[in-house]
């Protein structure tokens, strides 16, 4: 068996896949911490956004006919069982704007706004929640963070790649949304 030390040892991932349990629990805490001290100001701000990661697509890939903007892929609900189709779809119910980030470094805004204008909710692993948010609200955005329900990317974590997914309910009520609006429905 290949340690993670080896095995990542020259890969841009190295950082992330050889970091310890404990890192991933401070990690959790500071993403709620980030959550808990950007609420308030997510919950007023103009305009939601919900930033995605490319893991949570329709297997084949070749089939995805996401369409690139200025500000990052937009879903064209090509595939029916895609994930991030599903939460386009949420997302016109509920008002809040879907983009596929490919990663972090992706994220950028191409028009100004104010601090406050534009509430985003990213969506990552654990170890790249607090620096994707760290960034967003650099950039002027108010982040707000929603963990992956698990890591299955291609690129980092699984040899072939898994769809990953997030709890449906906690976006929902990280937007505001409660339980009870959704059952009346």
């Amino acid at each position: 068996m290949i340690l993670a030390k080896e095995k990542y040892k020259y890969r841009e991932d190295y950082i992330t896949c050889t970091k310890k349990e404990v890192e991933y629990h401070l990690n959790m805490v500071g993403a709620e911490i980030m959550n808990k001290s950007y609420r308030e100001m997510f919950i007023k701000s103009k305009e939601k956004r919900l930033l995605l990661p490319s893991c949570m697509k329709a297997q084949n890939e070749n089939y995805c006919k996401s369409i690139k903007t200025k500000e990052g892929y937009i879903c064209a609900n090509c595939t029916k069982s895609c994930h991030i189709n599903k939460y386009d779809k949420l997302g016109k119910d509920y008002n809040f704007k879907v983009y596929i980030i490919p990663h972090e470094s992706n994220i950028t805004v191409k028009r100004k706004f104010q601090y406050g204008d534009i509430g985003i909710i990213g969506v990552a692993c654990v170890l790249n929640l607090i620096s994707g948010g760290l960034k967003a609200k650099n950039i002027g955005f108010v982040p707000q963070c929603v963990f992956l329900d698990y890591c299955g990317c291609k690129s980092h974590w699984h040899e072939s790649g898994i769809i990953t997914d997030i709890n449906e309910e906690k976006l929902l009520n990280t937007l505001g949304i409660e339980s009870a609006n959704i059952q009346g429905d």
